[in-house]
């Protein structure tokens, strides 16, 4: 702990401006409590606050604008990469579809905020066809939010939090690294119990063609995501919409004894 101390004082925008990069980008190295420690070593005038805000915006921006971009030239690709990093993926882009098609602006001003939306809303903003300065601008404040929670908390706390940092670093870093790995664990064990528990066969289009002609033909749910659907000229005749986020609301309501086809995307 002590040589990060150590190199926030003699690199400090520049650390944050990496690790605020990194995070938006998607590395799983949290930049939050960096913006906190900055705080408190402002308190401690060993760092000058107007750099390290400028940092931390313009680190968040860039990562934001990369993937902004690749959202507009990739499409739902960018979004399935994003979300392939998830528990449950197609869950992961059909959430963040809606609550996107919801309340566009406010969503991207307070993503920051909003756990696993930080590094999925860019990447909808361009898939969604956000004009490229009102994402900027709204980015730009909802970044500032974002830092400035960070360093508020470092600023209100700051002479008690770093004058007990050296004492209880090992700890501290020893209990980091076990729920990191924890997590990690947890991930790969959830992910491996969703694919074996919930995987269900293929069906073919001939296949349903002859099933649909049948007298006890199947119920069909439409389970496209919300960007692909409104796009699509065609739909399944008979075929019940259910945005992909929703389904678990309505699983329960679904008849018992009928044969059930599921359509995605």
């Amino acid at each position: 702990m002590q040589s990060l101390l150590e190199l926030l004082r003699s690199n400090g925008p520049l650390v944050i401006l990496a690790v605020a990069f990194m995070e938006t980008l998607g590395v799983p190295l949290p930049a939050f409590p960096f913006f906190v420690l900055a705080g408190c070593m402002i308190v401690e005038e060993s760092l000058y606050w107007p750099p390290i805000i400028v940092a931390a915006v313009a680190g968040t921006m860039a990562a934001d604008m990369l993937w902004y971009w690749l959202g507009r030239r990739l499409g739902r690709r960018a979004l399935n990469l994003l979300c392939k990093f998830s528990l449950n993926p197609d869950a992961c882009v059909g959430r963040s579809e809606k609550i996107f098609y919801e309340r566009s602006s406010a969503v991207v001003l307070l993503a920051k905020l909003i756990p696993g939306l930080n590094t999925l809303i860019p990447s909808l903003a361009g898939i969604m066809g956000m004009k490229p300065l009102r994402y900027a601008a709204l980015d730009a404040v909802g970044s500032l939010i974002w830092v400035g929670a960070g360093l508020s908390l470092g600023l209100a706390f700051g002479r008690n939090v770093l004058s007990r940092l050296a004492s209880v670093q090992r700890t501290l870093f020893l209990l980091l690294a076990a729920m990191f790995g924890f997590y990690v664990l947890f991930r790969i064990c959830y992910r491996f119990y969703l694919t074996h528990r919930f995987s269900i066969p293929r069906i073919n289009a001939e296949e349903l063609q002859r099933k649909l002609a049948s007298d006890t033909g199947p119920l069909i749910l439409d389970l496209r995501n919300n960007l692909d659907y409104s796009k699509s000229d065609h739909v399944l005749p008979g075929a019940r919409r259910i945005p992909p986020a929703d389904f678990e609301r309505v699983a329960d309501s679904l008849p018992r004894g009928k044969e059930i086809v599921l359509y995605c995307t």
